[in-house]
């Protein structure tokens, strides 16, 4: 590897080591038990049929990806978020597409 290479891979493994705190892990792991429970219940309202369950769904998604970035600094923050939004985005689009079939 080269020597940028080398700077690169050392950055971001002490961006990792400085954000695995006990206190940030306590804290994601509270915007994860919020969003999770959050889209849960968006999930179980839109499995009744119930519009007002994909707005909250989208509304745990939100939750769970400005909670990493305002927890997590730099590439390990982008990271999680960037997970977060990808999956997110994914069954949002698929929810949507059955928006209409909702009352």
């Amino acid at each position: 590897m080269s020597d940028a290479q080398k700077e690169m891979m050392e950055n971001i493994m002490g961006n990792v080591t400085e954000n695995l705190t006990s206190g940030k892990i306590r804290n994601a792991a509270i915007v994860n038990i919020i969003s999770c429970l959050l889209t849960i219940a968006g999930a179980f309202m839109m499995w009744n049929l119930n519009q007002k369950g994909f707005y909250l769904y989208i509304v745990g998604f939100l939750v769970m990806i400005i909670g990493s970035l305002m927890i997590y600094d730099g590439f390990m923050g982008a990271m999680a978020a960037g997970a977060a939004g990808f999956i997110g985005i994914l069954f949002i689009i698929l929810y949507g597409v059955n928006l209409k079939h909702m009352h």
